[in-house]
């Protein structure tokens, strides 16, 4: 006999959105707002990451060769040769 797991997930899931969202209250008044990751992460390869720093770079600034790609060591050299 299977255990009954649809009762244990939705607790898990219940559980695991709870912890997404955060209560702020406001004048007696609780308001939901769910927590996000910050979009200001920059994707990039450890390579990349170091040859910005040496040089000062932000790699925000820096267009990965790919629409929505990783930023590479080669994308920061681009970069620094195009300045």
């Amino acid at each position: 006999e299977l255990p009954e797991i649809d009762t244990e997930n939705r607790r898990l899931l219940d559980e695991h959105k709870r912890r997404q969202a955060v209560e702020i209250e406001t004048g007696g008044a609780a308001e939901r707002r769910t927590v996000e990751a910050p979009a200001s992460r920059v994707r990039a390869t450890p390579a990349a990451r170091r040859l910005a720093k040496q040089h000062g770079i932000d790699l925000a600034d820096v267009p990965p060769a790919e629409a929505g790609g990783i930023v590479g060591e080669a994308d920061v050299q681009a970069y620094l040769d195009a300045q």
